[in-house]
């Protein structure tokens, strides 16, 4: 027999409980959104002590919202790290997602604030937008214009005349859809 020696490395090995992440691709149906989506059991990671530290999440294969309808269960394959050594249990889980109706609404008359160091001379025009924002019916329901905050960031600007685009920071689970104006005249002093 060839090789007569064989050369065996064995590095001690632990194990962790680790997140499941499930990511996503393609759209829930129209008027639709995810809400939720629910792992209904644990998972222990196994692998070389060394490098187990390295991992608190562990990602399943990809679930199309195409073909998913609410409450309906996917087993789905967890993927180990592509490095040696390693092993999970279970190999799969049970992944339930949760839909939920999507509204948009439309809020005029936001103000846009101005993001700058104090020295600055900063003027805005127009000086607020109209902001279309969509998500779950009773978070929109209970949305108020103070709840949506439009920013223009100066940074690294000199003096003189600009138009810029405003971010939008949003509460969780809600979504942009459209805001207008996209640019505005800024005026940097």
């Amino acid at each position: 027999i060839e090789p007569e020696v064989i050369e065996v490395k064995l590095d001690p090995a632990r194990t962790r409980e680790v997140v499941v992440s499930v990511p996503t691709r393609g759209h829930t149906p129209a008027g639709m959104m995810v809400a939720e989506i629910q792992v209904k059991e644990k998972v222990r990671l196994f692998g070389p002590a060394e490098k187990l530290d390295s991992y608190e999440k562990v990602f399943t294969e990809t679930l199309d919202l195409t073909t998913v309808r609410s409450g309906e269960s996917r087993r789905l394959r967890v993927l180990v790290p592509a490095v040696g050594g390693f092993s999970c249990v279970p190999e799969s889980v049970d992944v339930v997602v949760v839909l939920e109706k999507e509204v948009a609404r439309i809020f005029l008359g936001v103000p846009v604030q101005v993001v700058a160091p104090p020295t600055f001379d900063v003027q805005v025009r127009p000086s607020e937008a109209q902001v279309a924002i969509a998500g779950p019916a009773d978070r929109i329901e209970s949305l108020k214009p103070s709840d949506i905050n439009v920013q223009i960031k100066i940074a690294g600007l000199q003096s003189g005349e600009y138009r810029l685009a405003a971010d939008v920071l949003l509460p969780e689970r809600l979504r942009l859809v459209k805001i207008e104006p996209l640019l505005f005249d800024v005026s940097v002093r």
